[in-house]
């Protein structure tokens, strides 16, 4: 058993030999006050979703991050004992999962703060269980339920379409502008099968070669999808697949066991890692080599993400009356109304 252990190891490494990005950069983020930190995705603009939980995990908030790491403001769904996200699109809205009363139950919060349940569209009792939801860049949603082979694509109006996937359950992790969708189906118990569909239909295998598992977990507009494989030692290991049998492994310096959740157009990853003796994860942010990250999001972008537009409008509107003030002032003293 060790000696195919061994062998299987080899395999791994040769398959990354001369892949590895020595150019990356990596960032921790820990959200304050929690000892647990996911990221799950990220947009064009470079904003990220992610969750944070307490030691025992009965305490999960959603929050917002960035490149630079600042941490931004957070939210749990109404009424929920727990609440993860799983998608961002380039507005801002967010898709993920609460669970209220023993069950899950999908949703979507615009980036005003506006939250949608999104009930599944089969029967009790898979209604109880989703297993995934994605969201793409352009606001398209798709939906996968537990124990069970399809794929939900929700319309604007709230109407779905739902296409077969091989096996006997499925789990969407991604979703791009032009509808290619990744996932991981099951086909027997412990059997998990990566794949890539795009909007013809055609189911494209992602396996990292040697690996015990291979997860996929998200997507960006090149095709090209990351996630995590495991090893025969069971640990984590990141990876970014660009089709075929192009793989680049992703390893936290340092970490046991990496997961990558994530990935933008500029090729900036999202995700976690287990570091030291700790069993919790903290988030993770792996910048391309050249890579800068933008200038935060002045602080009325953040309000806009809660809804909270109040502040905004207030000086905007005390603004404009003192511009008036000082127009009517020069009109009725002759002078140039719009001269500074």
């Amino acid at each position: 058993m060790r000696a195919i252990a061994s062998v299987r190891t080899a395999i791994i490494a040769i398959t990354f030999a001369g892949t590895l990005r020595a150019d990356y950069r990596f960032v921790a983020v820990n959200y304050p006050g929690q000892p647990g930190t996911v990221l799950t995705a990220i947009n064009a603009t470079g904003l990220i979703a992610g969750d944070a939980y307490n030691a025992s995990s009965t305490l999960q908030v959603v929050f917002f991050t960035d490149t630079r790491s600042n941490i931004g403001p957070s939210f749990q769904y109404p009424g929920a004992a727990y609440t993860q996200s799983s998608g961002i699109d380039n507005a801002g809205d967010v898709v993920g999962q609460y669970i209220d009363f023993a069950h899950g139950v999908a949703y979507l919060r615009s980036a005003a703060g506006v939250f949608t349940s999104l009930p599944l569209p089969v029967p009790f009792p898979l209604s109880l269980f989703p297993s995934g939801q994605a969201i793409s860049g352009n606001g398209a949603i798709v939906l996968s339920a537990s124990n069970d082979p399809h794929l939900f694509f929700r319309a604007a109006n709230g109407s779905y379409t739902s296409v077969v996937v091989p096996g006997v359950s499925t789990a969407v992790t991604g979703i791009d502008n032009a509808g290619n969708v990744v996932g991981v189906y099951v086909t027997a118990p412990q059997s998990f099968i990566s794949f890539f569909r795009d909007a013809n239909g055609v189911f494209q295998t992602i396996q990292v070669p040697g690996a015990m598992s291979t997860q996929v977990a998200g997507m960006n507009n090149l095709g090209q999808a990351v996630g995590t494989y495991f090893d025969n030692g069971r640990a984590g290991h990141g990876f970014l697949w660009r089709g075929g049998s192009d793989f680049t492994l992703i390893d936290y310096p340092g970490a046991s066991s990496t997961f990558a959740s994530g990935i933008n157009d500029s090729g900036v990853i999202v995700g976690s890692y287990i570091g030291g003796a700790t069993i919790y994860r903290h988030g993770m942010i792996v910048l391309p080599g050249g890579f800068v990250s933008p200038v935060p999001a002045p602080p009325s972008l953040w309000l806009a993400v809660t809804g909270c537009l109040a502040v905004g409008g207030f000086w905007f509107l005390r603004r404009r009356v003192h511009d008036i003030k000082v127009v009517h002032i020069r009109l009725l003293r002759g002078a140039d109304p719009h001269k500074r």
